[in-house]
């Protein structure tokens, strides 16, 4: 019903509003525009209205006015809870709990693994988030969160581990950082065979490849001889990550005491940092 609505006050702004676009090649392609609609993709709606005649300025306008806020469906968008049953939700969250977004037709658009402890009630444990391809950039991890934190308002704290989808944006951060120390030279000679580089290549680990090769030897010695600074490092680079920018938004913008930056250090050389960090609340309105 809100998506015929529009549909019909937008035939009438063509027909008779101040666009004067010819009748001929309007309303014909209402059923397209239903359909395109109902699939919300932000770029295909705007196309859409762009090719019946709009300018940027009003296929934007009704882009966002045909969809709502974000992007989303608005109330074609439904919520589901339940728990993480099997692999495909992370095979080591099983028994956590779960929060989905879905689709009129009940198909699954993204989901949100996650446990809040019983001893600690404010603190909400992140196991893993996921939003299928398509659907990306379209703000339904954000509205997840909002519906998590809606129903559990007393949440303060949000302990996660970073997965492979941000440890790409932290590794390349770490980077940026230590080649722009004055004390950084670029080593003229890396001491982790060619084999084992490969290897990281091959599991879909490129930016691991990379941090090794740029800043193994720096980061070891760093950890060992500056602490502090070492620890600072890899807070800043936290930030550039997804998961930290979606945390931050909601007001969890200060790092907590559980906070941890393991680097793992193999006999091969290489090295791989974990991060676990905790995200406590700072302010009470989302940005």
């Amino acid at each position: 019903m809100r998506i015929l609505t529009f549909m019909l006050v937008l035939c009438g702004l063509i027909l008779g509003g101040p666009l004067g676009l010819a009748e001929d090649k309007k309303c014909a392609v209402i059923d397209d525009f239903e359909a395109v609609i109902k699939r919300g993709d932000k770029k295909e709606v705007f196309e859409l209205f762009k090719k019946n005649g709009m300018n940027d300025a009003d296929a934007t306008a009704s882009m966002q006015k045909a969809l709502g806020p974000k992007g989303l469906p608005g109330p074609s968008t439904i919520f589901e809870k339940g728990k993480v049953t099997s692999a495909e939700d992370g095979s080591w969250y099983v028994g956590y709990d779960k929060i989905s977004i879905k689709d009129a037709n009940n198909k699954e658009l993204g989901f949100l693994s996650y446990h809040i402890d019983e001893v600690e009630p404010d603190m909400l444990e992140i196991g893993w988030s996921k939003v299928i391809e398509e659907h990306r950039g379209k703000g339904y991890q954000t509205e997840m969160f909002k519906k998590l934190f809606a129903d559990h308002p007393e949440i303060r704290r949000i302990r996660t581990a970073l997965d492979q989808s941000n440890l790409e944006s932290f590794n390349q951060g770490v980077m940026n950082r230590v080649k722009a120390m004055s004390d950084y030279h670029p080593p003229t000679e890396i001491n982790i065979s060619g084999k084992i580089l490969d290897r990281m290549t091959e599991k879909n680990e490129p930016y691991l490849r990379q941090l090794n090769e740029c800043c193994s030897d720096y980061l070891k010695n760093l950890r060992e001889k500056n602490p502090d600074k070492y620890t600072s490092l890899m807070k800043e680079a936290t930030k550039d990550t997804p998961a930290w920018k979606t945390r931050d938004k909601f007001g969890f913008g200060s790092f907590g005491d559980m906070t941890n930056f393991k680097l793992n250090t193999y006999k091969d050389n290489s090295i791989q940092v974990f991060v676990e960090f905790d995200a406590q609340k700072i302010g009470s309105q989302i940005r």
